[in-house]
């Protein structure tokens, strides 16, 4: 029988209240190996880029050059910011030599499943955040599509305390809406 030992270990982020947990799971699995860990965070720029970097009165100019410069030093700044953020994470996760941040711009599932199959990663460790009923129909399940279409296993991790202290939050604020 032989033995699984992943070599590669990447570990998508999404800077949400688990993801410090998730971080250190996976730098914990690619540890036992002597693997490489790549903390991979996918970034929708309308996240990062203010909607009026986009903005113009005349759409000739939504593309001219100081409005692409614009754009640029905008994902420049928050790629910087990001790659610090992934850093410190790493850091406190106990990440050493062998890992490594990314910062892409894109959709997340299908960035994360690309990476895992052009990046040679043979283990996928990430959050699930347990979403149901309306808020899992309408919000989607990044862990979901990664799970149905990566080219290598993945191991979904599912914090159970923080998700039963955000079905109470939830709760109590249900109450107070009523």
């Amino acid at each position: 029988m032989t033995v699984f030992k992943p070599s590669r270990v990447l570990v998508p982020i999404d800077f949400s209240e688990i993801s410090a947990d998730v971080l250190e799971a996976g730098v914990q699995i690619a540890a036992k190996w002597d693997a490489d860990v790549v903390a991979l965070h996918v970034a929708r720029e309308a996240d990062h880029i203010p909607s009026s970097a986009y903005d113009s009165t005349f759409p000739p100019l939504a593309y001219s050059e100081h409005r692409a410069g614009q754009l640029t030093k905008f994902r420049e700044d928050a790629r910087s910011r990001l790659e610090g953020q992934i850093e410190a994470m790493l850091r406190l996760a106990g990440g050493g030599k062998k890992s490594h941040s990314l910062i892409l711009w894109g959709d997340p599932s299908t960035d994360i499943i690309q990476m895992a199959a052009n990046g040679s990663f043979d283990l996928i460790v990430m959050a699930t955040h347990g979403r149901r009923g309306l808020n899992r129909m309408f919000l989607g399940s990044v862990t979901e599509q990664v799970l149905r279409h990566a080219p290598c296993p993945v191991f979904a991790i599912r914090i159970k305390e923080l998700e039963e202290a955000h079905e109470k939050a939830e709760a109590e604020a249900e109450a107070l809406l009523h």
